[in-house]
């Protein structure tokens, strides 16, 4: 899958790049990878779903061949639906669709809670 080395702790070292299979987007699996503020979101919104739900997202080569990615929702019923829409967006594979910036993720996130509660809390 990728053209690095595995190292001890499971990470894969990519030529500049350690990546954790669990969490890491597609673009960092690739010396051509573009990244961006959008490599974080997709790298926070991975550990976000593995911590809510209890299990990571597939590994985003498997991904990227078609292998599907369970809403959270679906992991977790007490989820609301705008939030696991929200990180779904977030995990993008295209990094064109995915989220762009944290303030978009913090945005979406800050929605759910006004739909939720009416308010956010503080």
């Amino acid at each position: 899958r990728t053209n690095g080395e595995i190292q001890p702790n499971g990470m894969v070292q990519v030529p500049n790049v350690l990546l954790n299979p669990s969490v890491s987007p597609p673009e960092l699996y690739s010396s051509r990878g573009k990244q961006g503020t959008w490599t974080d979101v997709y790298l926070l919104a991975a550990c976000f779903y593995g911590s809510v739900s209890g299990c990571w997202p597939p590994e985003a080569p498997d991904r990227l061949l078609g292998k599907p990615m369970a809403l959270l929702d679906k992991l977790v019923p007490e989820c609301p639906h705008a939030l696991a829409l929200a990180v779904q967006k977030a995990l993008g594979s295209n990094i064109v669709t995915r989220m762009q910036e944290m303030q978009e993720l913090a945005e979406a996130l800050w929605q759910t809670e006004l739909m939720l509660h009416g308010t956010a809390s503080t």
